[in-house]
């Protein structure tokens, strides 16, 4: 390495260190407000199976709690967020849950962006996708079959089957969690009471 190289590596270096200073200077961000579409998504699925039980499909299930309206008791960082899934809170019916990063992550950008994601939509667009693909296999079995002049297997049947049956329960799961915010009403008549 000639002189001019090494001033540019030592440069380099330098520059590096004081930026990684400057970054670990800062102090950690209390609400990051910017999620990846991939997290609220995969958060929306691990909230359907870990938390819809007793909060309910719109956060507002338990009497006190209204997890979309983004603003919480016992919380007021992503930090706090992940606290609170992973450990519970002491002397409530909220249990900790032991769940890989990953989940948490997702659980703290979707209960964050729960207000403006609707989960029906989710669903009818996993509905479309996947009933899309068991009527296209079923469509192929069927020609190969009406080609070929031998019946379709009890299995291709099956696995074309399946996928529309699951489309359907779907979409009639989408249905649920639209009813479920048209009747969000009664939650704010309860309040003025």
């Amino acid at each position: 390495m000639g002189r001019r190289s090494w001033g540019y590596a030592l440069a380099s270096a330098l520059i590096t260190s004081v930026l990684a200073g400057r970054a670990s200077a800062q102090p950690p961000a209390e609400h990051a407000g910017e999620y990846a579409q991939a997290d609220i998504q995969y958060g929306a699925t691990v909230y359907g199976t870990q938390c819809t039980q007793c909060h309910g499909p719109t956060g507002d299930q338990v009497a006190g709690v209204d997890l979309r309206s983004g603003r919480f008791r016992n919380a007021a960082s992503d930090d706090d967020l992940r606290r609170i899934v992973t450990q519970g809170i002491p002397g409530t019916s909220m249990p900790g849950r032991q769940l890989d990063p990953p989940e948490v992550t997702g659980i703290v950008a979707f209960i964050r962006t729960m207000r403006d994601f609707n989960a029906g939509t989710m669903q009818i667009l996993l509905a479309l996708l996947i009933g899309g693909a068991g009527a296209i296999f079923g469509i192929a079995k069927w020609i190969e079959s009406a080609s070929s002049g031998i019946p379709a297997t009890s299995g291709a049947v099956m696995l074309a089957g399946l996928p529309v049956l699951v489309a359907i329960q779907l979409l009639l799961a989408a249905l649920h969690f639209d009813i479920e915010d048209h009747i969000g009403g009664r939650a704010r008549v309860r309040r003025w009471r």
